[in-house]
């Protein structure tokens, strides 16, 4: 985590009830200055502090105000040039963008997009990335989201990815979110649209490794289905290795006919599959 010395007057920032409630306490104890984070725990910013108030991002914040905001955030609040934003909305379902002990994660109709249990979104997919990724290669990010994986990816040292994000509202949000930041960069193609009917379109044998993380299987059953697997094993090189989230099915009563019908299918479609239980996931090579 990097440092800054900045009163924050007209960038913007970004309130959640971890870093309300330390400017309340500084505030409390009069305090003229308070270190924390205003953007979702990428920097820690040193801000000034006045006898009953504090700018953030343009605008005047008094006590209460953000004593009333400490008890009632439970999201991310953006505030740029004076003006305040939730980074929240519905759009036939519900989205969030929730806070976490580091990266964000988005919540749909109150359902986590990634794992938040003992596990920081932003590590976990550091570990589904790396399982698969090689320098120099060509990666396909399936369902892309904050753009976590991609961006982990190109770290891990991708020279290009292609990411695929079917959701708009998901695409809003990561345009909002801090920690997406890196996804906008050369190496990461951004594509708009279903992967399910995208794909047919790729070129055969043209990605280096696939990082596969679906929705739930209620969701989007057609990215579990022999057909999918068949086309993501055409676009594959040979050797080529894919990581496969699955998540806990134990958990919710699927167990082993969950995992075992996933393993036939990416057998039948020429993988060679293995289990990743440190990522939840399924790792296959194209044979």
């Amino acid at each position: 985590m990097s440092f800054a010395d900045s009163s924050m007057n007209s960038n913007s920032v970004y309130l959640t009830r971890e870093n309300v409630n330390i400017i309340v306490g500084a505030l409390s104890s009069g305090a003229k200055k308070v270190e924390t984070t205003v953007d979702c725990n990428l920097t820690k910013t040193k801000l000034e502090l006045l006898p009953d108030e504090v700018i953030l991002g343009g605008r005047s914040f008094n006590f209460a105000e953000l004593r009333e905001l400490s008890h009632k955030l439970t999201g991310i609040i953006k505030v740029e040039e004076g003006n305040i934003r939730r980074l929240e909305f519905f759009a036939g379902k519900y989205y969030k963008l929730r806070p976490t002990r580091f990266a964000p994660t988005v919540e749909i109709d109150g359902i986590s997009m990634h794992r938040t249990q003992d596990i920081d979104p932003w590590e976990d997919s550091r570990m589904k990335t790396a399982q698969v990724v090689k320098k120099g290669g060509i990666a396909l990010d399936t369902c892309g989201g904050l753009g976590y994986t991609a961006i982990w990816a190109v770290r891990l040292g991708a020279k290009e990815v292609i990411s695929v994000e079917k959701d708009e509202n998901i695409r809003k949000l990561r345009k909002d979110n801090p920690h997406s930041r890196a996804f906008f960069c050369a190496e990461i193609q951004a594509v708009e649209g279903d992967i399910y009917r995208l794909i047919s379109g790729f070129q055969n044998e043209i990605f280096d490794c696939v990082i596969h993380d679906p929705p739930r299987f209620s969701l989007a059953g057609e990215l579990y289905g022999r057909e999918f697997y068949e086309q993501l094993a055409r676009i594959l090189k040979p050797g080529g290795g894919m990581f496969h989230y699955t998540g806990n099915p134990y958990s919710k009563g699927r167990g082993r006919n969950f995992i075992q019908g996933i393993t036939a299918r990416l057998t039948e479609a020429g993988f060679l599959v293995k289990p990743c239980p440190q990522a939840l996931g399924l790792t296959a090579v194209k044979r």
